[in-house]
């Protein structure tokens, strides 16, 4: 019987690194190994370069259909990696709201022509976005997401 629980004990310790799981016939008991800590970095929402959140449709409180303007803050930021590389751009919107706006194919198809294939000359630029239903391409599912009006976008 010693030798079964004394197993058994093992067994689970090996499941749960962080845990030592001590058995008798009469009594067990746990030791909690140095607790496990996850660093807030790794749970928080990601951030840009600027340091601004990037924006999502159901932090900015908008309703399918409904559009909001934006100003484009400074110049387009690059991450990801070289197979899976993004852009987005800080922008102000609301009273004097701030984030991190991304920026799909689409977008930009929509800003180059307006505002020239040189980012840094686009600070200071408005356009306007409404919510609609996007395709995310990572999983395939629908989900809210901002569309630029085409016409919307001017230069500062």
């Amino acid at each position: 019987m010693n030798k079964t629980l004394k197993e058994h004990g093992e067994a689970h310790s090996r499941a749960e690194s962080q845990k030592t799981l001590s058995m008798t016939p009469l009594t067990f008991s746990f030791e909690v190994k140095d607790e496990l800590k996850i660093p807030q970095e790794a749970v928080a929402p990601p951030r840009a370069k600027s340091g601004l959140e990037f924006l999502r449709v159901p932090d900015l409180g908008l309703k399918l259909s409904q559009t909001m303007e934006f100003t484009i803050l400074g110049d387009v930021e690059e991450a990801g990696t070289e197979k899976d590389r993004w852009y987005s751009v800080p922008v102000s919107y609301g009273s004097g709201k701030k984030g991190q706006y991304r920026l799909n194919r689409t977008t930009l198809r929509a800003f180059v022509p307006t505002l020239g294939d040189e980012t840094a000359n686009w600070t200071g630029a408005k356009f306007t976005a409404f919510c609609n239903m996007v395709t995310n391409p990572k999983t395939g599912g629908q989900q809210l997401g901002l569309t630029v009006l085409v016409d919307s976008v001017k230069r500062k």
